[in-house]
């Protein structure tokens, strides 16, 4: 607690400069429509970013499963390639 007291009293003004930039930020954004406009457009393409590299970042998790799957079929397959193969060579003699 005291050194939360102790980080306030020393950043106070750092604190209060953010705070009315912020509030100001917010004027601009609502008083505006050219600045609520270009706000809008950046808001909404870092929103897109965001969402196409958690998307990308669930496809990458989903990959190991995929992976393990692929595999299993492979082994399967090889398996039904192997006795049919060995059934072709017999009819064969």
């Amino acid at each position: 607690m005291r050194n939360l007291l102790r980080f306030l009293v020393r950043y106070h003004t750092i604190i209060l400069f953010l705070l009315l930039e912020i509030v100001a930020f917010i004027f601009i954004a609502q008083f505006s429509s050219f600045q609520s406009s270009r706000i809008f457009r950046i808001k909404h393409a870092l929103m897109g970013t965001f969402e196409r590299k958690v998307d990308n970042l669930a496809v990458y998790f989903k990959l190991a499963k995929e992976n393990k799957e692929l595999a299993q079929e492979n082994a399967r397959l090889y398996n039904i390639h192997r006795l049919t193969g060995n059934m072709c060579l017999r009819e064969q003699k």
